[in-house]
C-alpha cells in the first residue's frame, strides 16, 4: 500500500460521518436540553463523579438523536457504531469539562452541607433518638427529654 493510500484511509477513518457533521447543532441542543431540564444539582450528585455523569449524559443524548434523528439506520449497523462513536468523542471534547465542574461546583458543596446536616444538634431540652428522611435528606431525630 503506497503512503497515498494510507494517508486517504486514515483521513477517511478520522472523519466524521457526514450524517453527523450535518447534525451537530442537534448534539449541542441535546445537551443544553438536558443540562436544563433533567440534570440539576438534585438529580446529579447521586453519581460517583463528574465521568460517570458525563457518560449518562452521553447515552441519554445517544439515545434521543437515534429516535429522533437517525431512527432510519440499523442500531447495530457499522454507520450506526461510527455514528455514536462519533457523538462520545464529540460530547467528551466539547462538554466534558464544563459535565465535571457543574458536578464539582454542585455536589461537592451538597456533601459538605449533608455532612453537617447529620452533625446538626439538638435544641436544648430535646435529645437525639436516631435520624429520620425529610424531603429526600436525612435529619436528626430530636425528641423532648422526659422529666422524671
Amino acid at each position: 500500500m503506497s503512503l497515498r493510500e494510507t494517508i486517504k484511509r486514515i483521513l477517511k477513518e478520522e472523519r466524521a460521518p457526514s450524517k453527523v457533521l450535518r447534525r451537530t447543532h442537534e448534539i449541542d441542543r441535546e445537551f443544553k436540553r438536558l443540562m436544563s431540564a433533567v440534570y440539576r444539582p438534585n438529580s446529579i450528585c447521586r453519581y460517583e463523579n463528574g465521568r460517570e455523569l458525563g457518560d449518562v449524559v452521553t447515552e441519554a443524548i445517544l439515545e434521543n438523536l437515534y429516535y429522533n434523528t437517525f431512527y432510519e439506520i440499523d442500531d447495530r449497523s457499522d454507520e450506526w457504531i461510527d455514528i455514536s462513536n462519533f457523538v462520545v468523542k464529540y460530547i467528551r471534547e466539547n462538554y466534558g469539562e464544563e459535565l465535571t465542574n457543574y458536578y464539582n461546583d454542585n455536589c461537592t458543596q451538597k456533601m459538605e452541607t449533608t455532612e453537617s446536616e447529620l452533625t446538626e444538634k439538638c435544641w436544648p431540652g430535646y435529645t437525639q433518638k436516631g435520624m429520620k428522611t425529610m424531603f429526600g435528606k436525612r435529619y436528626p431525630n430530636c425528641v423532648k427529654k422526659k422529666k422524671k
